[in-house]
């Protein structure tokens, strides 16, 4: 159980990054993950900052306008964004 628990960690902020570009809510999101919208923000953020600078074959892990599109949302939501 506990590897299944670290796999599902590791990916969790891939699955909050695709369900909010495709428009969910960020409580929508917290509620499949059973935590609070911070916490989708916290662990969305600390992968989409890393994603930022990965590059793999000349391409960005993920671009500047989506990290702003779901950044953007959180924000509208009144998650608090911390620098």
């Amino acid at each position: 159980m506990a590897a299944l628990a670290g796999w599902l960690t590791r990916w969790q902020p891939i699955a909050i990054h695709g369900a909010m570009l495709a428009g969910a809510r960020p409580e929508a999101v917290a509620g499949a993950l059973g935590s609070s919208p911070e916490e989708a923000y916290r662990r969305w953020r600390e992968w989409a900052l890393r994603q930022r600078n990965f590059i793999i074959g000349g391409k960005l892990g993920i671009t500047e306008e989506a990290y702003e599109e779901v950044a953007g949302r959180f924000a509208l939501a009144g998650i608090k964004l911390s620098a």
